[in-house]
């Protein structure tokens, strides 16, 4: 995305008043509503003051329950996730992708460790009584993981606290994009077949492998 536009290396925002007051009114127009879901990529980027003024705001505002995905766990604190949980948190969800170190940093480039994993996964075990068992998400059929790697992430996965639920997907490409760009030059991906690849299977399609 940023070789596409420098537009998307500024992180964008609203404040905890700007959110709270959306709830608000949306609610007021609906008032079925029950739940609301932050995607985000990185929910935990917030500071602890930001998080601690959307705390209070909807304490105040009668504490909508909320969903919100993509914690990182390498920012996971016991003291964030409380006031999340006194704000009205439910569930969340983190993306492990793999237990291969080497995968991790050097194909998914991201910067955490299986340590920063299993440490966040002992801090939302914490909560077990308060939140729906978090989900952590898999990519398999990954062409540059081999057995030795998948089973490093099934190893992982065992020392996950429990309880917990996983989405498992398998791995797909989308144009212009590194890893497409990677699987181009090292022939994982055919150029003739490049218009193709919108119609790749959906990403919930596992191939039917022993270790899948």
């Amino acid at each position: 995305f940023h070789s596409m536009h420098s537009g998307y290396k500024k992180i964008r925002k609203h404040s905890p008043e700007y959110i709270s007051e959306e709830i608000k009114s949306i609610r007021k127009m609906h008032p079925f509503i029950r739940m609301v879901k932050f995607n985000d990529d990185s929910f935990l980027s917030l500071s602890e003051s930001e998080i601690d003024s959307f705390r209070r705001l909807q304490v105040s505002n009668g504490k909508t329950p909320f969903v919100a995905t993509g914690f990182n766990p390498s920012l996971v604190t016991e003291n964030k996730i409380d006031m999340l949980v006194e704000a009205g948190l439910r569930r969340t969800r983190i993306g492990i992708q793999t237990g291969c170190k080497q995968i991790l940093n050097d194909i998914y480039k991201r910067k955490t460790t299986n340590d920063n994993i299993i440490r966040s996964s002992k801090i939302l075990s914490k909560y077990s009584k308060q939140l729906v068992p978090t989900a952590y998400d898999i990519i398999l059929d990954n062409p540059w993981e081999n057995p030795e790697d998948t089973v490093d992430t099934f190893r992982l996965i065992c020392q996950l606290e429990r309880p917990f639920s996983l989405n498992l997907f398998s791995r797909r490409f989308y144009p212009r994009t590194a890893l497409y760009d990677k699987a181009i030059n090292e022939g994982i991906l055919d150029l003739e077949e490049e218009e193709s690849v919108g119609k790749q299977e959906s990403y919930g399609a596992l191939k039917n492998t022993y270790l899948n």
